[in-house]
């Protein structure tokens, strides 16, 4: 009887596969609107110091490490003041969160036909982010959400940012 109930049970797991989000991301990019109403600080910020750091977890895999430290430039929502420094640590084992310099990359654009290699070419980012805040806790920048370099998606919601904050009228 218990090799029939285990076998139904492996039955049911196997053929009620869902659909399983990395990094906890929904379907869908949320609006600016969504993610701004979501945080508790947005703000536009630049990586003015980062330490790389070469770590070994617990299984012995080498692995990268981040400190970044941010200086706040504009701020939409929240409590953060610009000028004023924010202290982020990428553990980049964990596969949500990235590189601020793209190092290890992330990010890439596809080859032209001019450079004349279908190899991969891995974008370089000026350290200006654009940040959205979930909660006080700050862990790293990750791949969900709006949180982005200004010159890859950043940029395209500082018009809706400055209306929202009222900073702007339309």
């Amino acid at each position: 009887m218990k090799i029939i109930m285990n076998g139904l049970l492996l039955i049911i797991f196997t053929f009620n596969i869902s659909t399983a989000y990395s990094c906890s991301r929904p379907p869908g990019m949320p609006t600016v609107e969504e993610a701004y109403n979501k945080s508790i600080n947005v703000y536009l910020a630049f990586a003015k110091t980062i330490k790389n750091h070469e770590k070994r977890n617990e299984r012995g895999y080498e692995y990268f490490s981040q400190e970044i430290d941010f200086e706040v430039l504009e701020v939409w929502k929240g409590n953060k003041r610009v000028g004023e420094k924010v202290k982020y640590i990428n553990d980049l084992s964990n596969t949500c969160l990235v590189s601020v310099t793209n190092d290890p990359p992330w990010l890439e654009e596809e080859p032209s036909e001019k450079s004349g290699s279908n190899r991969p070419v891995y974008v370089r980012m000026s350290g200006i982010w654009l940040i959205y805040e979930y909660s006080e806790n700050i862990y790293g920048l990750e791949r969900s959400g709006r949180t982005a370099p200004l010159e890859y998606g950043g940029a395209i919601d500082l018009p809706d940012l400055y209306v929202l904050s009222g900073k702007l009228k339309r």
